[in-house]
């Protein structure tokens, strides 16, 4: 990463360096034409190339396990160590401040009717749920969709669906 400042296209105002939203007009920030991703506490949360992965069949997500999500369609996971936040799914958008955790962009959000701010994996109790937040195209577990802010409980190897954006959730043991 750059120590230069990020001039913003739209505005001009130089940002700090590693900035990823314009401080002066709120655009997204490019690097090199590339939009910068966002950071979950200290944790990147890009999808990685596929690997094996071991079904542990468990409804407890326990202390220290982490979840994985794996995208139809690509041969991408992203692992997530599950803290007490939100980890909001949804799309980036070039005029807007917000960016989700989860940013399924550039992984067809748009087009597979993803909303911005579409759902999120949410840790209580050493279970994992997804919530709605109320998206245009609907959310659902295991070809049940879920109403607008209802949670609902997901298991290992349980399906999601945002919009018509597919994943599969698999716990990891520590």
């Amino acid at each position: 990463m750059s120590n230069l400042p990020l001039a913003c296209i739209i505005c001009g105002f130089k940002n700090r360096p590693g900035a990823m939203l314009c401080a002066n007009c709120g655009k997204m920030l490019t690097v090199n034409e590339t939009l910068a991703t966002r950071k979950l506490a200290t944790q990147e949360l890009e999808f990685q190339k596929l690997d094996n992965i071991k079904s542990i069949g468990s409804d407890t997500l326990k202390q220290g396990m982490r979840f994985r999500v794996v995208l139809n369609d690509f041969d991408l996971a992203l692992e997530i160590e599950p803290s007490e936040r939100d980890v909001v799914m949804g799309r980036r958008d070039q005029y807007s401040r917000f960016v989700p955790e989860i940013d399924l962009q550039d992984y067809g959000g748009y087009k597979m009717g993803v909303s911005r701010k579409h759902a999120a994996f949410v840790k209580k109790e050493n279970k994992l749920y997804v919530r709605d937040f109320g998206s245009a195209n609907g959310t659902f577990v295991n070809g049940v969709q879920l109403q607008p802010q209802e949670m609902v409980q997901v298991k290992d190897g349980d399906t999601v669906l945002l919009g018509n954006l597919g994943m599969k959730v698999y716990f990891l043991s520590s």
